[in-house]
């Protein structure tokens, strides 16, 4: 399990990085493209998403690919399959921190 404050602690420390500007940049380019659709959109999120996980948590064991639709980490010694296609935007800062504390703690 992972409490809340422990989520956010993680979720400022990755906005706060850096580098977080260009992963912005990047995703941002994505998300505001005029002729994309809402499902190729969620690739901008997801950009967010796989950053953030991939650098402030523990990969699952044997999961060498990771999708927009199943991204697995491991927290407290369980395996979680998150479906990133369903998170909330990212930089809504509590809508995602209220999904992701859900996930991790199903």
């Amino acid at each position: 399990m992972m409490n809340y404050s422990k989520l956010e602690s993680l979720y400022d420390a990755f906005i706060s990085h850096e580098k977080f500007p260009i992963i912005e940049e990047q995703a941002e380019r994505v998300l505001q493209h005029p002729e994309l659709d809402e499902k190729s959109k969620k690739i901008g999120n997801w950009s967010y998403n796989i950053m953030f996980l991939s650098n402030f948590f523990d990969r699952a064991k044997g999961s060498l690919f990771q999708t927009f639709e199943h991204f697995t980490v491991s927290v407290s010694d369980r395996d979680i399959v998150l479906n990133l296609s369903n998170a909330p935007n990212f930089k809504d800062r509590d809508a995602y921190l209220a999904w992701m504390h859900k996930e991790l703690n199903k």
